[in-house]
C-alpha cells in the first residue's frame, strides 16, 4: 500500500499543488530524511519538463556549524541559495525531522548570528512568493 506513496504524493505537489510547467526551475530543500520523497519530487519534476535542483542536507551540519564555526562562518551571507531565491519558479520544501530537539541546547546567541545571515534569501523569497514570481510548498 505504501510502495507508492511518495511518487504519488510527488506527482500531486506537480500537479496540483504546484502545477510545474516545461522549463520551470524548481528547488527542491529538504533533510535527507526525506529522500524517498525528494527523489519521487525530481523525478516528477523531469517528467513535466522543468530543471529540478536538489538541496539535501544532513540534520547534524547545523550543530556542527554551531559548535566549531566562527561568528564569521555562521555571518555568512552564501550567494548560492539567494541565486536561488532569485530565479526559482516553484519551490519545494521537505520537513523530515528525526530529532525535533536537536538544536536545544545550542547557544541562543549563535542561532540568531546563523539566522541573520539568511535574512537576504529569505527576503528575496518572500518578495518573489508575495508578487506571484515562485509558486510553493512545505
Amino acid at each position: 500500500m505504501y510502495d507508492n506513496l511518495a511518487p504519488r504524493l510527488a506527482q500531486v505537489l506537480t500537479e496540483y499543488s504546484v502545477p510545474v510547467k516545461p522549463g520551470d526551475l524548481a528547488v527542491i530543500t529538504g533533510l535527507t530524511t526525506a529522500e524517498p520523497l525528494m527523489v519521487a519530487l525530481f523525478e516528477a519534476l523531469v517528467r513535466r519538463g522543468a530543471h529540478p535542483s536538489v538541496r539535501a542536507t544532513f540534520p547534524i551540519l547545523n550543530e556542527i556549524m554551531l559548535e566549531l564555526g566562527s561568528d564569521e562562518q555562521l555571518a555568512y551571507q552564501n550567494p548560492v541559495p539567494l541565486a536561488m531565491a532569485e530565479n526559482m519558479d516553484a519551490f519545494f520544501m521537505i520537513a523530515a525531522p528525526i530529532n525535533t530537539r536537536q538544536l536545544a541546547t545550542a547557544d541562543p546567541a549563535r542561532l540568531v548570528l546563523g539566522q541573520k545571515s539568511r535574512e537576504k534569501w529569505w527576503e528575496a523569497y518572500r518578495v518573489r512568493r508575495d508578487a506571484g514570481q515562485v509558486a510553493w510548498n512545505v
